[in-house]
């Protein structure tokens, strides 16, 4: 991450869709990455740095003279694609393959596929379920083997940040937890924090006799206010639900 504490991103020289990746970044309303410039070395199309934390993605698509020489199908049918996987995954730093298109897209470009090697009809047709599969395949060994595989056809690459910004800096699932009924927020919180076993129900009873609270540790003179990010109005709210014992 560079000094202002953006994740740079770094592309080879030449690579085609290097000015849709610079849109993207010029377009992130959170300001989170910054163009790092061209790169001779990178084991894909893309790399993202965060610190010492590294992602590197390859991009797929669906371009080339014909079905045989699409992108995704012809990088798989070939062998390269493997190659390419293998470099990606060669400094153990967490990877995945980005398809610019749609599963719609994919069978398409297998029947083109098809029909470009000289069948018809029903060979055409098994030509064409055969490449289909030969992909549904390499995807679920990529994700068995922990590589991401992103189908992405709609505004792809400002998905690609919003991926690539959570799986390197924040990605917390808390945040869509379901906010409890009026009255019910100690319980909800001593079921997440008793774990298993202990639901709503069984926490009310709990509540009954005992009480959830906050405490100020030993020897620490602090308010709610003074926690990092937290301003008088969720510490108003932190009170209302919780008892504080400063």
């Amino acid at each position: 991450m560079q000094d202002n504490g953006k994740i740079t991103v770094y592309m080879p020289a030449g690579e085609a869709r290097e000015a849709r990746m610079r849109a993207a970044i010029e377009a992130d309303k959170q300001g989170c990455f910054a163009w790092g410039g061209n790169a001779s070395d990178l084991p894909g199309d893309v790399q993202f740095r965060a610190g010492d934390k590294i992602l590197n993605l390859e991009l797929k698509d669906f371009t080339g003279k014909g079905g045989e020489n699409s992108d995704l199908i012809g990088s798989i049918l070939n062998g390269h694609l493997l190659f390419q996987t293998y470099k990606l995954r060669k400094g153990g730093n967490p990877c995945a393959i980005v398809v610019l298109g749609s599963e719609d897209d994919m069978k398409n470009a297998c029947m083109k596929s098809a029909y470009s090697r000289g069948k018809k009809g029903d060979a055409a047709t098994d030509l064409m379920i055969t490449h289909e599969n030969m992909v549904w395949d390499f995807e679920a060994n990529c994700r068995g083997q922990n590589i991401g595989f992103w189908w992405m056809k709609s505004i792809p690459f400002k998905r690609i940040l919003s991926n690539v910004h959570k799986i390197l800096t924040d990605a917390d699932l808390s945040r869509y937890a379901p906010k409890p009924m009026e009255g019910e927020e100690k319980a909800v919180a001593l079921s997440i924090l008793a774990g298993d076993g202990i639901g709503p129900v069984k926490a009310k009873n709990i509540l009954q006799k005992f009480d959830l609270c906050l405490m100020v540790k030993d020897g620490c003179m602090a308010e709610l206010e003074d926690c990092d990010g937290i301003g008088p109005k969720l510490a108003s709210q932190i009170r209302k639900n919780l008892e504080v014992i400063e």
